[in-house]
């Protein structure tokens, strides 16, 4: 029921992609992901459980708004037209932005025009990773933001929607910064919710939860009706890394979700249609029978066609037969291992990280011997890593036999101890917060230029995905065949890609395919010195 004292909130969800890979027709060199804003809906479900007064919620995701004027070829001009007349119309008392990651900064300015155009009086939010790391940079620079909501949103935002002055509810919770806050040099303290379960189950009427199609790579991929979901399971992170970020928003202590929860919102899903569940936990197995719990329980719904993922990288240490077994059975195809380095000085002195190369290897054979295919992810570019290291790490990795690697440079996220050790040293070029990038180098250093790192880095990536490709070296020509096409599937003028599909063409005894890909390899060598380049540090065939 909406009376004259119900209060409005709108959250405007900012992209979490580039203005041009929105703008942009065909194949993407970064991926898309559609996923449902689940930070404004956690927070509409706890402020409904706990208030007495009377609100009206609305979620506007300029995500999905974005890629679907700039594909219908409308200008940037039209977007905030449309968005400014969306919150004249709605009229709220509050806007929140939700900013999950540090891309987000470089849409603030436009998403703020929006906000001035429509000459609301509402008071401005702004929450997230990208608030909680960059809270002065923000507030300095955007005037008509007014609040910052720092880590979890829950509790700071029920008591600013409840307060009779949102400007000075920092005066009762440490979580509420603004500028006056600031001015009077007080520190924010988050305020981390206890009891998860409070949050769901997650009311989906208030998006259009069909258009939440996954990732998509580009516009002719086929949108099946939300065919995946992504879930959060915990929140917290008792680790170290030090290139992570995520106990500023989460803290070091894990927090759980009951299992009956998770399993409940589990079962809705899988009700409205959806086939694949990707955990986005930091450390889903930490605990690993809470980990077995769930996983048995999604085995007992008996449902072949169902699937699993772990996008962010899985807890190696926690992968045994065991687990690896379980996996199989719940549905998992492929592996994502959070390796980082094959260098045990590197993990061990430089990233903190508590796993070693005897547990890293215990986890890749578990999983090969259930048949799952393994991804493991490399970060490069640490100050103190050497191309020593790196050499290691490429040795050693290589003998583990995984069906691909992804290689990224390390990023100094504010927040993180790697750029607090950057910042010291005066390490940090060319540092933007609109434009950081897991494949560009931002780090430089006494011993290594920013070019030298991302030049290792995708020499790493050419060596290990292409060059070294361990199906092809093993003859699993079909394996790798789906890996290589997988990537002319997004990047067409791979030269690497064309020229490994030739070679596993040639081994299966298909001449015609084998001479078809050669020559696409050869057109675009000769036609692009990238990759003639490239061809011949390996020594590839020119003609």
């Amino acid at each position: 029921m909406i009376n004259d004292n119900t209060k409005k909130i709108l959250f405007l969800i900012a992209p979490s992609i580039s203005k041009q890979q929105l703008i942009e027709t065909g194949n993407r060199a970064e991926r898309i992901e559609f996923i449902p804003p689940y930070g404004p809906l956690s927070i509409i479900t706890y402020v409904k459980n706990r208030t007495k007064l009377a609100f009206e919620f609305k979620i506007l995701d300029l995500k999905l708004l974005c890629y679907e004027m700039m594909q219908a070829g409308r200008s940037e001009e039209e977007l905030t037209n449309y968005v400014s007349k969306y919150i004249k119309d709605f009229n709220p008392d509050f806007i929140g932005i939700s900013a999950l990651f540090s891309i987000c900064y470089a849409h603030i300015p436009w998403i703020e025009n929006a906000i001035i155009q429509s000459e609301s009086k509402s008071v401005c939010i702004l929450g997230g990773a990208l608030a909680t790391g960059s809270y002065e940079e923000i507030l300095e620079n955007f005037p008509r933001i007014q609040i910052i909501c720092y880590a979890e949103g829950e509790i700071p935002s029920l008591a600013l929607f409840e307060a009779e002055e949102p400007l000075r509810a920092y005066k009762t919770n440490p979580a509420i910064v603004t500028r006056e806050s600031l001015r009077s040099g007080i520190k924010p303290i988050p305020q981390y919710l206890e009891q998860l379960d409070t949050t769901l189950p997650f009311d989906l009427s208030y998006i259009d939860f069909e258009k939440y199609q996954g990732i998509l790579y580009n516009e002719k991929t086929p949108k099946p009706k939300a065919a995946q979901i992504d879930i959060i399971t915990s929140r917290g992170c008792p680790f170290n890394c030090v290139f992570c970020s995520c106990h500023l928003m989460y803290g070091k202590k894990i927090r759980f979700f009951s299992v009956e929860k998770i399993c409940d919102e589990l079962q809705n899903y899988f009700n409205l249609g959806i086939r694949t569940v990707r955990f986005y936990d930091e450390n889903f197995f930490f605990d690993k029978k809470r980990a077995i719990m769930i996983l048995e329980k999604i085995i007992s719904f008996n449902d072949d066609t169902l699937k699993i993922e772990f996008p962010n990288g899985m807890m190696t240490a926690r992968i045994d037969e065991e687990m690896a077994c379980l996996l199989k059975r719940v549905g998992l195809v492929k592996a994502n291992l959070a390796v980082e380095s094959g260098s045990s000085y590197v993990l061990k002195h430089i990233i903190d990280k508590p796993i070693d190369n005897m547990v890293i290897s215990r986890a890749v054979k578990a999983l090969k011997n259930y048949g799952i295919d393994v991804v493991i992810y490399i970060v490069t570019g640490f100050p103190g890593e050497t191309d020593i290291h790196r050499a290691e790490t490429l040795k050693y990795i290589k003998t583990l036999n995984p069906d691909w690697v992804q290689v990224t440079v390390a990023t100094p996220f504010k927040g993180s101890r790697l750029y607090e050790i950057c910042e010291r040293n005066n390490y940090l070029s060319g540092y933007d917060i609109a434009t950081i990038s897991m494949k560009k180098c931002l780090i430089k250093t006494p011993e290594y230029l920013p070019s030298h790192i991302e030049e290792q880095a995708y020499l790493m990536n050419l060596d290990f995905n292409f060059i070294s490709n361990s199906n092809l070296m093993h003859g699993n020509y079909e394996k790798a065949l789906t890996y290589f096409k997988d990537v002319l599937n997004k990047f067409p003028k791979h030269a690497f890609a064309h020229f490994s599909t030739h070679l596993c063409y040639e081994k299966l005894g298909q001449e015609d395919l084998a001479a078809m890909h050669f020559g696409i390899f050869d057109s675009i060598i000769n036609e692009d010195d990238f990759w003639k380049e490239y061809a011949c540090k390996f020594n590839l065939p020119l003609q």
